[in-house]
């Protein structure tokens, strides 16, 4: 919240907006609930986490607040499911948790097709990112060579400046009300053009609200 106020306040709206459709969210702070808050205190006395990125240290906090709702829940026949493409964080989940599983860790894509087994007409696969996987077309490639056969590679920020200042490209906010199409609305001098995007590869990743050109 404090870096990005702008994202945050998108994910809140999204998360809402989710919850109006007979979905229940609930935003938990956890460095203020007592069973999670000592998690990131202790990590800082630990050997294990001395050279701990941020980003390790909120994949901790992320699984404390899982296994604490597992523990709620634990016999109330209700699935708490992690859902990370990070590897080491899904090994280390099954790792912490020992032979008491309160809670399951998933990749995004594998929930995806746990999903779409269940209701066939969700056509999800498509959209979740390819991080992670390995095929016959993709064998031998890195894993940053396989995003980028599956998307173009975004424009350099500041080769995007430039295009945008030289009239080589155009910067709008992306609309979209569902998963394929979504259109732009830009500035050509005097007049205001929408600009119509067909299909999520044409979106490159970009979402409802996005600042693209």
């Amino acid at each position: 919240r404090s870096n990005q106020l702008t994202a945050y306040d998108r994910t809140v709206e999204m998360l809402r907006s989710v919850g109006e459709n007979s979905r229940l969210v609930i935003f938990f702070a956890d460095p203020h609930h007592v069973e999670t808050a000592h998690v990131a205190e202790t990590s800082n006395k630990t050997t294990d986490t001395e050279s701990a990125t941020m980003n390790d240290l909120n994949d901790m906090r992320i699984r404390s607040v899982a296994a604490f709702y597992g523990q709620q829940l634990h016999g109330s026949n209700t699935r708490v499911i992690l859902l990370t493409d990070d590897a080491e964080s899904r090994a280390r989940a099954r790792k912490e948790q020992g032979d008491d599983q309160v809670y399951e860790a998933w990749t995004v894509r594998s929930w995806v097709r746990e999903l779409e087994k269940k209701d066939p007409k969700l056509s999800l696969s498509d959209l979740v990112a390819q991080y992670g996987t390995t095929s016959h077309s993709t064998a031998g490639h890195s894993a940053e060579q396989q995003r980028t056969m599956h998307f173009s590679p975004h424009v350099d920020a500041k080769k995007l400046s430039l295009g945008v200042k030289s009239g080589l490209y155009h910067r709008g906010v992306l609309r979209s009300s569902s998963n394929t199409d979504a259109w732009v609305t830009i500035r050509r001098g005097d007049e205001r053009v929408a600009v119509t995007i067909q299909g999520w590869k044409s979106r490159n990743r970009a979402v409802d609200g996005d600042v693209v050109a």
